[in-house]
């Protein structure tokens, strides 16, 4: 039994390291961080709720997508002032960095 004891530590002890640059390198082979791979959805959840709450832009079909703390605004609006509304609504977020306003302005 002290045998397979010292076996199954010497395991866990092998495997440690490789787990951890494990997760470093997927982080190298993403090129983002763990906390951007993370806060990208909060972002991205945050701009949503501001757009359906907001009364100018909450009937838009607009799509957010956010890479590493960018928010990708796409889809199609029926004024420019829905456009411009989204894009403000979304650089109050926190953790937004930039804002990527491709809207178009469609006039239905």
């Amino acid at each position: 039994m002290n045998r397979v004891y010292k076996s199954k530590r010497l395991i866990i002890v092998l495997a440690l390291p490789v787990l951890f640059i494990g997760t470093l390198s997927c982080a190298s082979l993403t090129g983002r961080t763990a906390g951007e791979i993370v806060e990208d959805p909060i972002i991205t959840a945050s701009v949503k709720a501001k757009l359906i709450a907001d009364p100018v832009v909450e009937t838009a079909p607009i799509n957010v997508e956010t890479y590493k703390g960018v928010v990708y605004l796409i889809g199609d609006v029926n004024t420019f002032e829905q456009k411009q509304r989204a894009e403000y609504l979304a650089r109050q977020v926190t953790g937004v960095v930039g804002v990527r306003n491709e809207l178009r302005v469609v006039g239905r």
